[in-house]
C-alpha cells in the first residue's frame, strides 16, 4: 500500500521479517495508539508508522511537530525479558538510530542528552520510551526532509532534517535502516561499547547548560555522562551532581 509516497510494500520487504508494519495515514500519536494496543495483546516488534500526527509527543510532555510527507514517525513495541528500564531502550535508539544515519549520511551526528539526535547543530530526530504493563513502546521521530513552508516560528532555529532532497523511498530507507539497526542491538547488546557510542557523540559533554526545573534555570557545566546514563554536572557553587533523565529539561 502507498501513502504519498510511503511504501509499505517496501518497509516489509528491506526490513526484518520479526517485524509486523502497519502504516497509517495520519494519527493523533503513534505512540498513545501503541499503548492502546500493548494493553490489547499486540505481539513484540509491532511496528505502527504514520505519515503525519496531530497530536505528536517528546519528552516532559512537549509537542513533535510532524507534519505530513517529510518525516518518519513511528513507534515499536517492545517486550525486554531482562528488565530492560525505558532509560536503557531511549539511549540505545538513540545509539542505533546514530549508526543508521551516518551509514546514510557519510558523516557524523551528535546525542544530545539524553535522547535527541542532532545533525550540523539542529535537532533532526527526538526520542520517547514508555512502560506499558510489562511492555515498553519506543517511539521515534525523525524529520527526514524539510518541511515545504518550514519548520513552526518556535522552532525553527533548532530544527533540521536529515537530508535536503527528496529521493525515492528516502523515508523508507531511513525507517529500514534505523529498525533493523536497533534490532540488532536490542537482541545481543553490548554495554559497554554501547556506552562508549553514545558519549563518543554527546555534544553537552564539556559545554556549558542550562537546567531548567520546576520553571527555574541554572547554569552549570556538562562534565560528561556516567555509566548509567545520568549526565555529571558541576553547578556554578561549585557543587557536582548527577541528573537523571526525568529530573530536568537541558539547554545547550
Amino acid at each position: 500500500m502507498l501513502f504519498d509516497g510511503l511504501s509499505e510494500k517496501y518497509l516489509k520487504k528491506y526490513a526484518s521479517d520479526l517485524f509486523d508494519i502497519e502504516i497509517r495515514n495520519c494519527v493523533t500519536s503513534t505512540n498513545s495508539i501503541m499503548k492502546e494496543k500493548a494493553l490489547s495483546g499486540l505481539k513484540e516488534f509491532s511496528v505502527l508508522i504514520a505519515q503525519c500526527q496531530t497530536a505528536g509527543r517528546g519528552r516532559m510532555g512537549r509537542s513533535f511537530h510532524s507534519p505530513k510527507g517529510t518525516g518518519i514517525y513511528m513507534s515499536l513495541l517492545l517486550k525486554p525479558s531482562d528488565g530492560m528500564n525505558p532509560l536503557l531502550i531511549t539511549t540505545d535508539a538513540a545509539v542505533s538510530a546514530s549508526l543508521a544515519f551516518e551509514k546514510l549520511l557519510g558523516q557524523e551526528v551528535g546525542i544530545k542528552w539524553v535522547n535527541d539526535i542532532y545533525l550540523n547543530g539542529k535537532k533532526v530526530c527526538g526520542i520517547l520510551a514508555e512502560k506499558v504493563e510489562d511492555s515498553i513502546i519506543l517511539g521515534i521521530g525523525i524529520n527526514v526532509l524539510k518541511p515545504k513552508k518550514g519548520f513552526p516560528e518556535d522552532i525553527k532555529n533548532r530544527a533540521g532534517a536529515l537530508f535536503d532532497k527528496k529521493k525515492r523511498y528516502l523515508r523508507e530507507k531511513v525507517a529500514v535502516e534505523f529498525l533493523n539497526t536497533f534490532l540488532e542491538i536490542y537482541k545481543n547488546p553490548d554495554r559497554q561499547v554501547l556506552l562508549d557510542e553514545y558519549r563518543k557523540r554527546s555534544i553537552m559533554t564539556d559545554k556549558k547548560i542550562l537546567i531548567l526545573k520546576d520553571g527555574e534555570e541554572e547554569k552549570a557545566h556538562a562534565i560528561g555522562i556516567n555509566d548509567d546514563y545520568s549526565l555529571l554536572v558541576k553547578k556554578e557553587n561549585g557543587e557536582t551532581v548527577n541528573i537523571s533523565s526525568g529530573d530536568v529539561s537541558i539547554k545547550i
